[in-house]
């Protein structure tokens, strides 16, 4: 398999997920504004709520992908793959990168930016474990 072909298959994986988390960070940060929560707040609302929309469309596609003897193992995969990356992304990076960018850059473009500096972090942890999986699977 060609670097452009895992390219493409890591987007066709994680792209539409990302479209949902993008929006579930904007609802989040704003929406927890909107009752009063100050920068740290918002940012931590922005990270669960991307986080919600993200795994929101990657487990439902699995689970409607699965045969239906085999969708407790999927759940099973879904947390190795995601799981090493997610408690360090949720509880600390993401976040802090939020918080840092939304100071530096304002809520416009900060939570984008924050976002995208924290999923760099992410996405070298979970494609690295899909990547392990794959293998593990006989997929490569």
């Amino acid at each position: 398999e060609s670097r452009r072909q895992r390219v493409q298959r890591w987007l066709r994986r994680y792209g539409l997920a990302e479209a949902a988390a993008i929006l579930g960070s904007y609802g989040g940060y704003f929406g927890a504004g909107l009752f009063g929560a100050g920068a740290i707040g918002s940012a931590m609302a922005a990270a669960w709520c991307e986080n919600i929309g993200f795994y929101s469309v990657i487990a439902l596609r699995d689970a409607m992908a699965a045969p239906p003897g085999r969708r407790w193992r999927t759940a099973g995969l879904l947390l190795l793959e995601f799981g090493p990356a997610e408690l360090l992304d949720s509880l600390l990076l993401r976040p802090a990168a939020v918080a840092a960018s939304v100071a530096l850059l304002g809520p416009g473009w900060g939570v984008l930016a924050g976002k995208l500096i924290a999923d760099a972090a992410f996405y070298a942890l979970v494609i690295m474990s899909h990547e392990h999986l794959r293998k593990r699977e006989g997929l490569s």
